[in-house]
């Protein structure tokens, strides 16, 4: 689990996927704003934002070692007057709903190779589901492969490629919302 904690840490820092042998330890979040509507693990969740929340932002994240780490952001809202889908959840329950926060919005694939599709949640208790063209994947098929932490796995790219590939997030007992993302693949040639 902490090796796990810490490859997400690192991820999210850097961008990058593999983690150094010296990697960032796992981080304890903290926060001077309001514990009711700012969520870090380590991705920021700003709940039912409105135009007063827009600015920038510091986030300080210390490791049990004291190890230091800061990711600043700014937070610009498009479509403002509308209001977002965690507005009517009670505050008590919004750490359990399943959030995306990582994924492709699209990817290139190219026929013959692997390809990793990421799907990262938040969340409790979650179950991922993967559909390939709207048909259900698991790990029963040889060619896919769902990882602990989400991801799917394409072992090869074949010459009729899926199209759209989506992850679906729920938890574990089936109540409550699901968070859902579709990622369009382009071929492309090697």
């Amino acid at each position: 689990m902490a090796q796990q904690i810490q490859q997400e840490v690192y991820e999210e820092i850097t961008n990058e996927i593999s983690i150094p042998m010296a990697g960032p330890a796992p981080v304890a979040p903290s926060s001077s704003a309001s514990a009711a509507r700012l969520l870090v693990s380590p991705v920021v969740f700003i709940n039912c934002a409105a135009e007063k929340d827009e600015g920038e932002y510091s986030v300080e994240m210390r490791t049990p070692s004291n190890n230091v780490y800061f990711r600043n952001f700014t937070l610009s809202l498009f479509g403002v007057g509308e209001e977002g889908s965690t507005c009517q959840i009670p505050t008590s329950q919004l750490e359990n709903q399943p959030r995306i926060y990582y994924h492709s919005t699209w990817v290139w694939a190219v026929v013959g190779d692997s390809l990793t599709l990421p799907c990262r949640a938040q969340g409790r208790n979650l179950v991922h589901t993967w559909y390939v063209d709207n048909i259900y994947v698991g790990n029963t098929n040889s060619n896919y492969q769902v990882l602990p932490n989400g991801d799917l796995i394409i072992r090869t790219v074949g010459m009729q490629p899926p199209t759209n590939v989506t992850c679906q997030v729920s938890t574990s007992d089936g109540t409550g919302p699901m968070d859902t993302v579709t990622t369009p693949i382009r071929i492309r040639s090697p």
